[in-house]
């Protein structure tokens, strides 16, 4: 899990240094990696891919700020930071924003948020969810191609916060989801050809579905179960909701469960799902929570 670094709730200066920690599938043994130290964690770390290259296993990680406003050492407040490390937190390669984005009166920052990096090819791609609302597509040695997809809107294609992109492994596709505008919209890219992304088909999941009536369903990733113990499982998708819910979609991207996790543990700090993952074969998840930051475990029953 990546992290901000609040020391008082408020303040990022303090003398926590870290902002990844991982434990065992079990959730125990936890320790932090800092082995980017500074270069890693200033500013502010968001969204954590895994991806395998060469048998290899490497993290992605976009930081939405790169560092503290008004701080020695720090950047531009709306460069954001993208950074490659090995599983212990080592560097590869990292760059600074802003790039690409065509600045205006509407898109004035570049803040990424997530990467998409599983799928088979080159490359890699990457949500500007909290900036200028494109998608950018990259080599995997961090070479920004100039090619870029999406922008504000309403229509397919375009986006309100496209806050995660996920390679969906059933399709082939990127999923990105579209939380301003309560959307999962899905494409078709080319693995050898980064100029396609063309708009397939969009997911939702109805009012009628949500366990306490919320007024929408503002989605933040999208994450699928590949190689479950139980065969009807793989290709089943879990869907954290910044306002409180959990949803399981089955490989036609229907609801089949939603997990009230704000309305059942919201009162010991888990409020807003930010993101969540399949853990292990089982269906089990763990959900981790925003504003307060916790981090919990589901036991499929």
């Amino acid at each position: 899990m990546t992290y901000r670094n609040y020391n008082n709730g408020i303040d990022v200066t303090g003398t926590d240094r870290n902002c990844l920690v991982r434990w065992d599938p079990a959730g125990r043994n936890g320790r932090f990696l800092t082995g980017g130290g500074d270069a890693l964690c200033t500013g502010k770390p968001h969204g954590i891919k895994i991806a395998v290259e060469n048998g290899t296993e490497y993290m992605y990680h976009a930081n939405v700020e790169s560092g503290v406003p008004g701080k020695p050492g720090a950047l531009a407040h709306n460069s954001g930071k993208l950074t490659k490390t090995t599983m212990e937190g080592e560097i590869v390669w990292q760059i600074q924003g802003p790039f690409g984005q065509a600045v205006s009166s509407t898109v004035s920052s570049y803040r990424p948020s997530w990467w998409a990096v599983n799928q088979p090819g080159p490359y890699i791609y990457l949500t500007d969810g909290y900036g200028s609302f494109n998608i950018y597509v990259f080599t995997r040695d961090g070479r920004f191609l100039n090619r870029t997809f999406g922008g504000p809107g309403t229509a397919h294609g375009r986006f309100a916060n496209p806050h995660g992109i996920t390679f969906d492994p059933r399709s082939g596709e990127l999923a990105v989801t579209d939380r301003g505008n309560g959307r999962i919209e899905f494409f078709e890219v080319d693995a050898e050809n980064g100029d396609r992304f063309a708009y397939t088909k969009t997911a939702t999941v109805a009012h009628a579905a949500l366990p306490r009536g919320e007024p929408a369903f503002a989605p933040c990733n999208f994450r699928v179960l590949q190689n479950a113990s139980d065969p009807a499982l793989v290709g089943f998708a879990v869907v954290p909701a910044l306002e409180g819910p959990v949803a399981i979609l089955d490989q036609n991207n229907t609801v089949v469960s939603v997990v009230d996790v704000a309305g059942l543990i919201g009162g010991r700090g888990s409020k807003h799902p930010h993101d969540a993952i399949f853990v292990g074969r089982s269906g089990d998840i763990a959900v981790g929570t925003w504003n307060l930051g916790f981090v919990s475990y589901w036991k499929r029953l």
